[in-house]
């Protein structure tokens, strides 16, 4: 069955693809939690400072639209103002940021007709005004500590100036000290003479540098909080705690951030970003990129999603925009298989989109997939995954080690895309890689990272020798030269102590070597599909046989722990594993050499 949502078809919103405009628009589901923010904050009593807390991308300013469009459209007594911090702090006014938000405040009380201002709020302006000219001085930290309210010095064990050290002040330096004690209290006034209970939004806090956003919240707590008054801040406690310590030194514990944290603020949300229903944005998405699905592929793309970017909707919409943008491009150029060849469409589309999800979340692993699949074939690299231990190779990739779980997911639902008949198509993995290359961060025509394979055997002596012990990295080159009677057909993957083995340049691979912290470990992996099953069986058979005769009787090998060991386990996709490991000298070299030598010409079998 296919699934139609004819309302939000291309053809009915005209739209293509996403922009990264905040929507007022509830497009995740989370409606109840702005309802209940909208009467809390109706409800509440003042002063009041809200957090709205989240990573970047989590939605935090297309929640504050919703919440304020609410209020606008349903609390007539209520009058909101919204203002961007990071809008104001690219321009070089001369002026702190601060002072700045005071005066869109300012501006935001003014009466609409400009015959009906009022003496309090044009005397707040003009105080706004002087206050502008003190911050320029640097007057200001002293003063917001001889007020009494010096809650940063509270909070983070700062001194706070006495009464007494104010005796030596000039007589310019108490009048700067009169004009911002005024200022809270023409705040109040002007807040008060409008009738209506003010809300202020202060968005993008925290894409501030941290030391700017602590000196707009100290600004809010000195000069702002006042009745009949409440601010909703995008900020999280993590840029309040990096902004403290740039201020008062990186001395400050985290308790005394916290404090800091508390005194400001009174309510902290956190976005339920858990709770996304992602659902609808995917409806708009494949519906403006003409792709129509089953309930059950709907899900697919959903997982992939929900296992790569997550919950966050900006890198939500920047993959969906970018499988638009591919899905164009390849039907333009006619590389999308036709219908009723291959997969039809609508599998290759999954298929592509799958990738892209890799492309976005683990950039890491994509590069080390492009780069290690130096002979054209990711799907060749990405069989390590299956034929080692998953988070190992992972962190070979460079996946940091807090997203091995995520990533971990990711493959699973990535398998399942282009596993048909319990085989997983290589062919159909490597055309959606290769179809999306063009949108991927690192070019293939970009100087070689640290991604790139490296077959020079100096080059790779140099950089494994950095990593592991040099006796180590030598017998590796040792069984390079016994196995294939070459030195510069192994390459060294994504970490550096990673090796590729084939037989000569432009070969499929045939294994991956690995220098340990004390020995070397060689996997080999055969396929059932470019062999007969049983005599896959006789052939892996044999060659354990022959190891077995190279190092020994298996009573040999019980007693001497020391000696090479061999495990056979099934493959990532079918076939066999065989794995020797503990290979720590250079006679082992020779012995392993001997056991796989007469077993060369069954390349084309293995990895």
């Amino acid at each position: 069955m296919r699934v139609k949502r004819a309302d939000m078809t291309q053809s009915v919103d005209g739209n293509f693809g996403f922009d990264d405009v905040p929507a007022e628009d509830d497009l995740l589901s989370i409606s109840s939690y702005v309802d209940g923010l909208v009467e809390f904050i109706d409800a509440c009593p003042t002063p009041m400072t809200v957090a709205v807390q989240a990573n970047w991308g989590t939605g935090k300013t297309s929640a504050m639209l919703q919440i304020r469009k609410q209020l606008q459209a349903q609390k007539p007594d209520v009058k909101t103002i919204f203002f961007n911090t990071w809008q104001y702090s690219q321009f070089d006014l001369g002026e702190n940021l601060a002072i700045n938000m005071l005066k869109a405040i300012a501006n935001g009380l003014e009466p609409s007709q400009a015959v009906q201002k009022t003496a309090k709020v044009e005397n707040l302006k003009r105080l706004i005004f002087k206050a502008g000219r003190l911050y320029a001085s640097k007057t200001v930290p002293a003063f917001m500590d001889l007020a009494g309210l010096g809650l940063v010095g509270k909070a983070v064990g700062a001194a706070v100036e006495t009464a007494a050290d104010m005796t030596d002040r000039t007589t310019q330096e108490l009048d700067s000290v009169e004009i911002l004690s005024s200022l809270r209290h023409a705040f109040a006034e002007a807040v008060e003479d409008s009738g209506r209970k003010l809300i202020v939004f202060v968005d993008d806090l925290d894409r501030l540098a941290p030391g700017r956003a602590i000196e707009v919240m100290e600004a809010i707590k000195v000069f702002l909080d006042v009745p009949k008054c409440v601010f909703v801040l995008a900020i999280d406690f993590e840029v309040v705690k990096l902004g403290v310590q740039e201020k008062y030194g990186e001395t400050v514990s985290d308790r005394k951030a916290r404090s800091f944290f508390d005194k400001i603020i009174q309510v902290p949300f956190h976005m339920p970003v858990a709770r996304y229903d992602m659902t609808k944005l995917f409806t708009v998405g494949l519906a403006r990129a003409k792709v129509e699905t089953t309930q059950a592929t709907f899900m697919q793309y959903m997982a992939l999603s929900s296992a790569s970017v997550g919950a966050n909707p900006r890198s939500t919409k920047r993959l969906l925009n970018t499988f638009l943008l591919l899905k164009s491009i390849l039907e333009s150029e006619k590389k999308i298989p036709a219908k009723g060849t291959s997969k039809g469409p609508a599998e290759n589309y999954l298929q592509l989109f799958s990738v892209l999800c890799l492309q976005t979340a683990f950039p890491e692993a994509y590069s080390a997939l492009a780069e290690n699949g130096g002979n054209g074939d990711p799907a060749d690299e990405l069989s390590v995954h299956g034929d080692s231990d998953g988070n190992e190779q992972f962190q070979r990739w460079g996946i940091p080690e807090n997203e091995l779980a995520l990533v971990g997911r990711f493959f699973e639902e990535l398998t399942s895309v282009f596993t048909v008949d319990s085989t997983f198509s290589n062919e159909a993995f490597n055309r959606a890689f290769s179809q999306s290359s063009i949108t991927s961060v690192t070019s293939n025509d970009a100087s070689p990272g640290r991604y790139m394979q490296t077959f020079d055997p100096a080059e790779r002596r140099l950089r494994a020798i950095e990593k592991r012990p040099q006796e180590l990295v030598d017998l590796a080159l040792q069984f390079e030269r016994e196995f294939t009677a070459k030195d510069d057909v192994f390459a060294a993957q994504t970490n550096p102590v990673d090796w590729t083995m084939r037989m000569a340049k432009g070969e499929p691979r045939i294994g991956l070597l690995t220098i340990r912290a004390k020995d070397l470990k060689v996997v080999l992996e055969f396929k059932t599909h470019k062999i007969d099953g049983e005599q896959l069986v006789l052939t892996v058979n044999a060659i354990k046989g022959a190891f077995n005769n190279a190092v020994g009787t298996p009573a040999e090998l019980q007693l001497h722990r020391d000696v090479p060991q061999v495990d056979l386990r099934p493959a990532y996709r079918g076939g066999i594993v065989m794995e020797i490991s503990k290979i720590s000298t250079a006679a082992h070299v020779s012995q392993v050499v001997r056991a796989l030598e007469d077993h060369h010409d069954l390349a084309a079998a293995r990895m």
